[in-house]
């Protein structure tokens, strides 16, 4: 099946949700928005951001939190970040929201698997994985673009991500990754098979949100960390690291972030 953008109009849309949201909550202010918002799926990062900017937080949900967190640094790089929603139907939700607030550019942060054979990892937990497209095994891009297989990040993302990493000495990994609506249906044969893709992780969100943020012409890449390995002779490694593994990871993941928020306009 070929690839066909769907330019049917929704009657449901994002941005006449977030008037509906605006008019209700009388107490959200938004401030001006920033061409820049990372999308975390760590608490973790969050606060270390609020812990080193002047922050201003709203809450856009309806009957669950959405936060996002608007930050100032001092030298006028103004960035948001919010915090990421688990699968694709609420990650793409996010997003279309995000857009409709005004923002022009994401940058994703969070964890995902790594398919490998026991004898022949590529990674480990704790690796950094950018992530320079997406093979779509999940359902919410379908209704962006028929016939879809994978989404791509934008180039000049890519660059600049990976650019912010090499500048900081940080190692990681550049290639595919797979997105799945089925985190407990990982099966051997589908594990195989994204090992003959030569996939370096797998997680629930990224091709969905590079499908929108392509759909409405907006740029994305993503950066996962490994936290666990998926083996096709059939065994789960959960890696949710130690504590002091993970407080490292975050602080690396902060720094990153510093790197992308002072010089996303290049």
């Amino acid at each position: 099946m070929s690839k066909q953008q769907n330019n049917n109009e929704s009657i449901t849309s994002a941005p006449h949700y977030l008037e509906y949201i605006l008019a209700m909550k009388k107490n959200i202010s938004l401030p001006e928005i920033p061409a820049l918002c990372f999308i975390s799926y760590t608490s973790e990062l969050i606060a270390l951001a609020q812990k080193t900017f002047p922050h201003y937080s709203i809450n856009i949900g309806c009957t669950n939190p959405t936060f996002v967190h608007f930050f100032f640094p001092d030298n006028g790089t103004h960035f948001a970040i919010a915090r990421g929603q688990h699968g694709s139907p609420m990650a793409a939700v996010l997003i279309e929201e995000l857009i409709a607030l005004g923002f022009e550019k994401f940058l994703v942060i969070g964890a995902a698997g790594h398919p490998t054979n026991a004898a022949t990892a590529k990674l480990q937990v704790g690796d950094l994985v950018v992530a320079e497209k997406a093979f779509v095994h999940e359902g919410t891009s379908h209704h962006y673009i028929h016939g879809m297989t994978e989404s791509n990040s934008d180039a000049n993302l890519l660059l600049l991500l990976c650019g912010a990493l090499t500048t900081r000495d940080i190692p990681f990994a550049r290639g595919a990754i797979a997105t799945t609506d089925a985190l407990y249906r990982e099966t051997k044969e589908f594990i195989s098979s994204l090992i003959l893709q030569d996939v370096l992780a797998i997680d629930m969100e990224m091709s969905a949100l590079y499908t929108v943020a392509n759909y409405h012409g907006k740029a994305i890449c993503g950066l996962l960390f490994i936290s666990d390995l998926i083996e096709a002779e059939g065994n789960w490694q959960i890696g949710l690291l130690q504590i002091t593994m993970y407080e490292k990871l975050q602080k690396t993941l902060f720094e990153v972030l510093k790197v992308i928020s002072q010089h996303h306009e290049i």
